[in-house]
């Protein structure tokens, strides 16, 4: 958001975003938070036939028919760790909403003291907010708050329905798709490729389908 307000109102200020400082801030915090998800999944894993166990000590039987599945995995209570670690991500992504709709209301408001001292950008003010409400309604509903559910869950150990918690993990997985197209949709070259992608195979198919039907 930034990066997109900076680019259509004060391209002069761009240095600051576009720089390897900020660059291999991002790269770093990318990398720490990787670097903590990895950590906590090879602290609590295990061999498979430990995984087993663990597993028919703490559900019972209602395990056993996945037991045989390759891509089983199951994460112990491990004395009540893993729960702290799912604590500590809450808290986290929770601490990182804050700031992230701060920013959005920021943005927004200068956006339209902006237009107001420059009318020309109107039409483009206008598309700048209704994109990044777009992507931020999708980052906030698709990805922040199924997070924060099932971390929440794992956490403190609320009980849910499981069709519920399985719609909030199809939401999260959703997330990419529905924000990728609202990119390509939103961002006026990658659009305009699209566009042109497709005309281009929309020429080739009635090429095709004429010389079919001429033969």
């Amino acid at each position: 958001m930034v990066n997109r307000f900076l680019f259509a109102y004060c391209p002069e200020k761009r240095v600051y975003m576009e720089n390897k400082y900020t660059l291999a801030f991002i790269v770093l915090i990318h990398f720490v938070m990787y670097a903590v998800i990895s950590f906590a999944f090879a602290y609590n894993s295990t061999d498979t036939e430990t995984t087993r166990l663990i597993a028919f000590n703490e559900t019972g039987t209602s395990l056993i028919k996945y037991f045989n599945e390759p891509s089983f995995y199951y994460n112990g209570d491990n004395g009540g760790k893993t729960r702290l670690f799912a604590k500590i991500a809450f808290f986290m992504i929770v601490g990182a909403f804050i700031p992230f709709i701060a920013v959005i209301i920021v943005f927004v408001v200068h956006v339209r003291k902006y237009t107001k001292l420059h009318s020309r950008h109107a039409t483009i003010a206008r598309s700048l907010m209704i994109v990044v409400t777009v992507q931020a309604v999708l980052c906030i509903v698709m990805l922040l708050f199924p997070i924060s559910v099932l971390t929440a869950t794992w956490g403190w150990n609320i009980e849910y329905n499981f069709d519920a918690l399985n719609s909030v993990v199809v939401l999260l997985t959703l997330h990419g798709f529905f924000d990728t197209s609202c990119t390509l949709y939103c961002v006026a070259p990658y659009r305009r490729f699209i566009k042109s992608h497709f005309k281009r195979n929309k020429i080739r198919i009635t090429v095709a389908f004429s010389n079919f039907r001429s033969k």
